[in-house]
């Protein structure tokens, strides 16, 4: 769990009696994000300080801090590929997405950068579907050859908004995309062809405004600002 001096490791097996067993300090944040991959845990913030590396293998007595990766200060959102050992991370003008080498779980390797603006992404299969915030849009980028990203389409959504997240249906045929703007409606893409992608459906709850999706099996998991979770059969 992500708090705001640090990652606080909780004891959930008995869920009337939690403990926590671990807590290893970072940047003081209003923000983290947490991602796992086998057994280290990797921890960003919104204030500073480095990607934080967590040892997870002697649960559920204790974790360890064992590395912080300074290749970069901070980034809002990482996705990790555990089929391909990468870790993706939301960056800055000149670096939207950052792509990390996780051969080495314990030292990344930044091996490329693509995007033109990154709010969050989604990986699957090595194709990386980047949120675009500002502009409005989603990238899709294919880097089955991590060195070299090759762009592969773009949706570019009619008066979108800010594009806040992405995720893929069970079966790859179908993005969900939410924009964190007042009005603007979650959206259902089929994107089996990239070279004709076309708007299914569209949802809001009634507050007018999105936060996150995200799918499994038949369902989309979403949460608004006012709204609560929303289960909706997709």
């Amino acid at each position: 769990m992500g708090v705001q001096n640090g990652t606080s490791i909780l004891n959930i097996s008995d869920p009337a009696n939690l403990s926590e067993v671990a807590f290893i300090p970072g940047a003081t944040s209003l923000w983290k994000d947490i991602k796992t991959y086998k057994h280290h845990a990797y921890v960003v913030n919104e204030s500073g300080g480095g990607l934080q590396i967590i040892d997870l293998s002697n649960l559920p007595n204790n974790a360890t801090h064992v590395n912080t990766y300074i290749g970069f200060s901070t980034s809002h959102n990482i996705h990790i590929d555990e089929a391909n050992a990468m870790l993706y991370a939301e960056g800055g003008p000149s670096e939207p997405v950052r792509a990390l080498s996780l051969v080495d779980p314990v030292n990344p390797v930044q091996v490329s950068a693509c995007g033109i603006e990154c709010h969050d992404i989604y990986i699957r299969d090595n194709i990386v579907y980047v949120s675009e915030g500002s502009s409005g849009s989603i990238g899709i980028f294919d880097l089955s050859n991590p060195t070299s990203p090759a762009f592969l389409a773009r949706i570019n959504i009619p008066n979108g908004g800010y594009v806040h997240n992405s995720w893929l249906s069970d079966d790859g045929n179908y993005l969900m995309s939410t924009e964190e703007t007042s009005g603007k409606t979650i959206k259902l893409w089929d994107i089996h062809d990239l070279n004709q992608i076309t708007l299914t459906d569209e949802y809001l709850g009634s507050s007018g405004l999105v936060h996150n999706a995200h799918i499994k099996g038949d369902y989309a998991y979403i949460s608004h600002y006012a709204d609560g979770l929303r289960v909706v059969d997709i």
